[in-house]
């Protein structure tokens, strides 16, 4: 071989590394992906944290009052319930309600837990016992518990027929 041809001949040059930007479009897609699945959980999380804020507080209050006399646990209890519902339910479907139809609006909405109609028209007599407030204040707690937040029901012909028969005739 000839020694002039050998010299003639350049080191070879590694190429130039690859540089990360600009991302490849499938790193944009994940980008994107993250982002938007971090914002909907961020979202999710704040909704829930308004839509249980009523139940909580509800929750709070009535813990608050167990050592009341048991006339005060039955009226706190009472406006506990309505308050709570009026959170969740429009004030036009929930305000006017009282004793049984009361009872009805909330057993309708969890068939699990069940509110006695007679506890509820406890607010309304002079006198009650302790273990009546008491069964009222554990049953209203449990309702609260296991209802809310409230889900949508389906009415079914009979009861919408009832509450329309009701209505007019008041």
């Amino acid at each position: 071989m000839n020694p002039d041809i050998l010299s003639q001949l350049k080191d070879i040059t590694p190429p130039e590394p690859v540089g990360h930007w600009p991302l490849a479009w499938g790193w944009w897609l994940v980008i994107v992906l993250a982002i938007a699945t971090i914002v909907a959980l961020i979202v999710f999380t704040i909704k829930r944290h308004r839509l249980l804020k009523a139940k909580k507080q509800a929750l709070n209050i009535l813990t608050t009052g167990k050592n009341l006399t048991a006339n005060e646990k039955v009226s706190l209890v009472n406006q506990v319930l309505k308050r709570v519902n009026l959170a969740y339910q429009n004030r036009h479907d929930i305000a006017e309600l009282s004793g049984t139809h009361w009872a009805n609006w909330l057993n309708q909405h969890d068939k699990n837990v069940q509110i006695d109609a007679e506890l509820l028209t406890l607010s309304y007599q002079k006198e009650c016992s302790d273990e009546s407030a008491q069964l009222f204040y554990l049953q209203a707690q449990l309702w609260i518990k296991k209802a809310l937040p409230l889900k949508p029901i389906t009415i079914t012909n009979n009861v919408s027929d009832a509450t329309m028969k009701e209505s007019a005739n008041v």
